[in-house]
């Protein structure tokens, strides 16, 4: 599914197969990629996510439910595209795609 051909939408999925790993690998896409993450991400610079070049990869913490969750990472690759990465394994992806999807990501 092409992002462009829905322009306010914002998807989001796993892209590492199920199962245990050492890391996860979770992709936003859509005009509203980055402020859907924003709104999780907490980077431990206390720079908003925005403020990053494209291709930084910025270490942090993800909020669910107000509370500050696991530490990862995010790199934004373009102005609508971020990847996270977790902790492997389908507990910490799961809690991040429904924090997502609560957000507003399909």
């Amino acid at each position: 599914m092409h992002a462009n051909r829905f322009p306010d939408e914002c998807f989001v999925s796993v892209l590492t197969p199920a199962g245990r790993s050492a890391v996860a690998t979770i992709s936003v896409v859509g005009s509203r990629a980055a402020m859907r993450v924003s709104e999780l991400f907490r980077p431990a610079a206390g720079t908003p996510l925005q403020q990053f070049p494209d291709g930084r990869i910025v270490f942090g913490r993800w909020a669910i439910g107000g509370r500050d969750g696991e530490d990862l990472v995010v790199c934004c690759r373009g102005p609508d595209t971020v990847d996270v990465h977790c902790h492997g394994g389908r507990t910490a992806a799961r809690r991040i795609v429904d924090s997502l999807v609560a957000a507003g990501c399909r």
